[in-house]
């Protein structure tokens, strides 16, 4: 009997570095969102339902939900842009427990704001003079080039959790953002032409300092 309340505990902690298991299905709405458990990566502790609404440049709106295993630190972080020819918001909802995003969020507005202001543009020839009002979760400015060809590249306004290319976020606007990413946070700083990859990877250090 004595070993009982060690045997308790050991089932404890390895009840505790099971990894968590989610609820993983991709689809145009939630009645055809068939659903199938996923297992996390260990360091990832939250399950998410997602659903993001993008305009089109032809004012086509494409809507898509989600369900997947989430990095809790961006739970709470908004997932949004805006880049003039283009534009997106994510509603999302977490939990933490096995299984749990079973629920249907419904798309969200994403409220005006008057707090930041960028440049925005889809091409540099005109020499970016276009501006783009952020929402009240756009707050950062954007830029992006194309490897190689200076007259191409995106301007405007978008959320941090959007401002790394590999970041998760990134998968809820699947191909509507494309290249790496520079970011900054005061009116008008995405200015100037868009990078070129080199001048990139020249600026990847600088934008440790900027979060």
């Amino acid at each position: 009997m004595e070993a009982l309340p060690e045997l308790l505990i050991l089932c404890a902690l390895l009840h505790t570095a099971s990894p968590l298991k989610c609820l993983a299905c991709t689809a145009d709405d939630w009645a055809s969102c068939l659903e199938a458990e996923t297992t996390c990566e260990a360091s990832v502790t939250s399950c998410v339902s997602a659903i993001s609404t993008v305009l089109t440049g032809g004012g086509n709106r494409v809507t898509k939900v989600f369900r997947s295993c989430y990095p809790t630190a961006l739970c709470d972080q908004p997932v949004s842009f805006n880049v003039t020819t283009s534009s997106g918001h994510v509603s999302l909802k977490c939990c933490q427990t096995d299984s749990c995003n079973t629920e249907d969020v419904t798309a969200s507005e994403d409220r005006p704001s008057a707090k930041l202001e960028c440049y925005g543009s889809f091409i540099a020839k005109n020499k970016c003079r276009s501006k783009v009002k952020c929402s009240a979760s756009q707050d950062h400015c954007l830029k992006i080039g194309t490897k190689g060809r200076k007259e191409d590249g995106v301007k405007g306004c978008v959320s941090k959790s959007l401002c790394e290319v590999d970041s998760p976020a990134s998968w809820f606007i699947q191909g509507s953002l494309t290249g790496r990413r520079f970011c900054c946070k005061t009116k008008d700083c995405n200015s100037g032409e868009p990078l070129d990859q080199s001048s990139l990877l020249m600026l990847i250090p600088l934008t440790a300092f900027l979060f």
